[in-house]
Protein backbone atom coordinates (compact mmCIF):
# COMPACT_ATOMS: atom_id res chain seq x y z
CA UNK A 1 0.00 0.00 0.00
CA UNK A 2 3.03 2.56 0.59
CA UNK A 3 4.48 2.06 -2.94
CA UNK A 4 1.33 4.25 -4.56
CA UNK A 5 1.72 6.98 -2.18
CA UNK A 6 5.42 7.04 -2.89
CA UNK A 7 4.45 7.55 -6.55
CA UNK A 8 2.03 10.31 -5.10
CA UNK A 9 4.47 11.73 -3.06
CA UNK A 10 7.62 12.06 -5.68
CA UNK A 11 5.17 13.46 -8.45
CA UNK A 12 3.63 16.23 -6.06
CA UNK A 13 7.92 17.17 -5.81
CA UNK A 14 7.33 17.19 -9.46
CA UNK A 15 4.53 19.45 -9.35
CA UNK A 16 5.91 21.71 -6.71
CA UNK A 17 9.72 22.16 -8.70
CA UNK A 18 7.10 23.27 -12.09
CA UNK A 19 5.49 25.68 -10.35
CA UNK A 20 8.56 27.77 -9.10
CA UNK A 21 9.76 27.49 -13.17
CA UNK A 22 5.82 27.90 -14.52
CA UNK A 23 7.46 28.99 -18.03
CA UNK A 24 9.17 24.97 -18.31
CA UNK A 25 7.95 22.80 -21.02
CA UNK A 26 4.10 21.89 -19.99
CA UNK A 27 5.10 18.07 -20.97
CA UNK A 28 7.43 17.78 -17.92
CA UNK A 29 3.88 17.86 -15.83
CA UNK A 30 3.58 14.35 -17.40
CA UNK A 31 6.43 13.39 -15.53
CA UNK A 32 4.63 13.29 -12.18
CA UNK A 33 2.13 10.80 -14.30
CA UNK A 34 5.04 8.54 -14.95
CA UNK A 35 6.45 8.11 -11.59
CA UNK A 36 2.82 7.81 -10.23
CA UNK A 37 1.96 4.88 -13.06
CA UNK A 38 5.58 3.17 -12.28
CA UNK A 39 4.08 2.60 -8.86
CA UNK A 40 1.11 1.32 -9.92
CA UNK A 41 -1.24 4.20 -9.94
CA UNK A 42 -4.81 4.47 -8.78
CA UNK A 43 -5.31 0.62 -9.72
CA UNK A 44 -2.57 -0.44 -6.76
CA UNK A 45 -3.92 2.04 -3.99
CA UNK A 46 -7.18 0.88 -5.16
CA UNK A 47 -6.62 -2.57 -4.86
CA UNK A 48 -4.31 -3.09 -2.56
CA UNK A 49 -6.80 -0.96 0.19
CA UNK A 50 -9.74 -2.74 -0.87
CA UNK A 51 -7.38 -6.43 -0.77
CA UNK A 52 -5.88 -5.14 2.80
CA UNK A 53 -9.76 -4.22 3.92
CA UNK A 54 -11.13 -7.66 3.06
CA UNK A 55 -8.40 -9.83 4.81
CA UNK A 56 -8.62 -7.47 7.80
CA UNK A 57 -12.49 -7.47 8.79
CA UNK A 58 -14.76 -10.58 9.69
CA UNK A 59 -16.66 -11.88 7.06
CA UNK A 60 -20.16 -10.76 8.26
CA UNK A 61 -19.14 -7.21 7.76
CA UNK A 62 -17.14 -7.24 4.74
CA UNK A 63 -19.51 -5.89 2.12
CA UNK A 64 -20.32 -2.63 4.49
CA UNK A 65 -16.14 -1.92 4.73
CA UNK A 66 -16.09 -2.41 0.78
CA UNK A 67 -19.00 -0.19 -0.05
CA UNK A 68 -18.26 2.35 2.83
CA UNK A 69 -14.41 2.42 0.81
CA UNK A 70 -16.66 2.88 -2.41
CA UNK A 71 -18.88 5.01 -1.39
CA UNK A 72 -16.12 7.26 0.46
CA UNK A 73 -13.67 7.16 -2.50
CA UNK A 74 -16.58 8.18 -5.04
CA UNK A 75 -17.77 11.46 -2.44
CA UNK A 76 -13.58 12.20 -2.23
CA UNK A 77 -13.61 12.64 -6.00
CA UNK A 78 -16.15 14.39 -6.34
CA UNK A 79 -15.44 17.12 -3.59
CA UNK A 80 -11.77 17.01 -4.48
CA UNK A 81 -13.16 18.38 -8.09
CA UNK A 82 -15.40 21.00 -6.45
CA UNK A 83 -12.93 22.14 -3.94
CA UNK A 84 -9.69 22.10 -5.93
CA UNK A 85 -10.23 24.89 -8.22
CA UNK A 86 -11.48 27.43 -5.14
CA UNK A 87 -8.78 26.23 -2.85
CA UNK A 88 -6.50 26.51 -6.00
CA UNK A 89 -7.50 30.30 -6.31
CA UNK A 90 -7.31 31.39 -3.26
CA UNK A 91 -3.82 30.07 -2.27
CA UNK A 92 -1.67 29.39 -6.08
CA UNK A 93 -0.25 26.50 -7.49
CA UNK A 94 2.47 25.99 -5.26
CA UNK A 95 0.56 25.82 -2.09
CA UNK A 96 -2.08 23.87 -3.83
CA UNK A 97 0.48 21.53 -4.58
CA UNK A 98 2.10 21.60 -1.31
CA UNK A 99 -1.21 20.76 0.56
CA UNK A 100 -1.62 17.99 -1.56
CA UNK A 101 1.73 16.71 -0.75
CA UNK A 102 0.88 16.83 2.96
CA UNK A 103 -2.53 14.92 2.68
CA UNK A 104 -0.37 12.23 0.70
CA UNK A 105 2.48 12.40 3.28
CA UNK A 106 -0.39 11.66 5.94
CA UNK A 107 -1.47 9.16 4.29
CA UNK A 108 1.13 7.39 3.88
CA UNK A 109 2.33 7.86 7.62
CA UNK A 110 -1.27 6.49 8.78
CA UNK A 111 -0.50 3.51 6.52
CA UNK A 112 2.87 2.61 7.94
CA UNK A 113 1.76 3.20 11.51
CA UNK A 114 -1.76 2.16 11.86
CA UNK A 115 -1.85 -0.73 9.40
CA UNK A 116 -1.34 -3.98 10.78
CA UNK A 117 1.43 -6.54 8.64
CA UNK A 118 -0.90 -9.04 7.58
CA UNK A 119 0.65 -12.89 8.51
CA UNK A 120 2.16 -14.28 5.58
CA UNK A 121 3.16 -18.46 5.07
CA UNK A 122 6.62 -17.85 5.06
CA UNK A 123 8.61 -19.43 8.28
CA UNK A 124 9.38 -17.54 11.62
CA UNK A 125 13.09 -17.34 11.05
CA UNK A 126 12.11 -15.66 7.21
CA UNK A 127 9.91 -13.34 8.98
CA UNK A 128 11.96 -12.29 11.67
CA UNK A 129 14.86 -11.56 8.56
CA UNK A 130 12.08 -10.09 6.88
CA UNK A 131 11.08 -7.26 9.55
CA UNK A 132 14.75 -6.16 9.67
CA UNK A 133 15.36 -5.57 5.89
CA UNK A 134 14.90 -1.16 5.74
CA UNK A 135 12.14 0.60 3.69
CA UNK A 136 14.03 0.96 0.72
CA UNK A 137 14.95 -2.35 -0.03
CA UNK A 138 11.24 -4.01 0.66
CA UNK A 139 10.30 -1.41 -1.77
CA UNK A 140 12.45 -2.60 -4.55
CA UNK A 141 11.98 -6.56 -3.48
CA UNK A 142 8.47 -5.57 -4.01
CA UNK A 143 9.33 -4.20 -7.75
CA UNK A 144 11.93 -6.81 -8.57
CA UNK A 145 8.69 -9.35 -7.46
CA UNK A 146 6.69 -8.30 -10.73
CA UNK A 147 9.48 -9.05 -12.39
CA UNK A 148 10.25 -12.35 -11.44
CA UNK A 149 6.67 -12.96 -11.74
CA UNK A 150 6.31 -11.87 -15.61
CA UNK A 151 9.58 -14.04 -16.29
CA UNK A 152 8.40 -17.05 -14.71
CA UNK A 153 5.63 -17.29 -17.35
CA UNK A 154 8.50 -16.62 -20.34
CA UNK A 155 7.99 -20.34 -20.96
CA UNK A 156 4.54 -20.76 -20.57
CA UNK A 157 2.13 -20.65 -23.78
CA UNK A 158 0.33 -17.81 -22.52
CA UNK A 159 3.11 -15.63 -22.19
CA UNK A 160 2.59 -13.05 -25.57
CA UNK A 161 -0.77 -12.85 -24.35
CA UNK A 162 0.33 -11.57 -20.86
CA UNK A 163 3.41 -9.64 -22.73
CA UNK A 164 0.19 -8.24 -25.17
CA UNK A 165 -2.45 -6.76 -22.12
CA UNK A 166 0.79 -5.14 -20.22
CA UNK A 167 1.81 -3.48 -23.78
CA UNK A 168 -2.17 -2.57 -23.58
CA UNK A 169 -2.49 -0.95 -20.28
CA UNK A 170 0.62 0.96 -21.02
CA UNK A 171 0.22 2.32 -23.66
CA UNK A 172 -3.59 3.25 -22.24
CA UNK A 173 -1.89 4.53 -18.74
CA UNK A 174 0.08 6.92 -21.33
CA UNK A 175 -2.79 7.99 -23.22
CA UNK A 176 -5.03 8.87 -20.06
CA UNK A 177 -2.15 10.16 -17.99
CA UNK A 178 -3.84 13.64 -18.88
CA UNK A 179 -7.42 12.52 -18.78
CA UNK A 180 -7.41 14.87 -14.92
CA UNK A 181 -5.40 17.41 -15.53
CA UNK A 182 -8.42 18.64 -18.91
CA UNK A 183 -11.36 17.32 -16.86
CA UNK A 184 -10.03 19.99 -14.33
CA UNK A 185 -9.35 22.80 -16.91
CA UNK A 186 -13.11 21.91 -18.56
CA UNK A 187 -14.57 22.37 -14.94
CA UNK A 188 -12.54 25.38 -13.90
CA UNK A 189 -12.60 27.59 -17.27
CA UNK A 190 -16.25 26.14 -19.01
CA UNK A 191 -17.88 25.68 -16.37
CA UNK A 192 -16.84 28.72 -14.24
CA UNK A 193 -16.53 26.38 -11.26
CA UNK A 194 -14.02 28.39 -9.61
CA UNK A 195 -16.16 32.05 -10.29
CA UNK A 196 -17.18 33.31 -6.55
CA UNK A 197 -20.74 34.47 -6.70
Amino acid sequence: MMIPFLGLIVGDINYLIQTVYIYNNVYYLMISDIIYGCCGAGTALTGTTLSYNIKTTSPEVKSERVAAFEGAAGLGITLGYILSGSIRQYVGYSYYFLILMALHVLGFLYILIFAEELESSVSENDNEAVNVIPLTSAISSHFTQVFDFIKSYRNKLCFKYLIFVLICISIEMLFNSGVDDILFSYLRYKLSWTVLQ
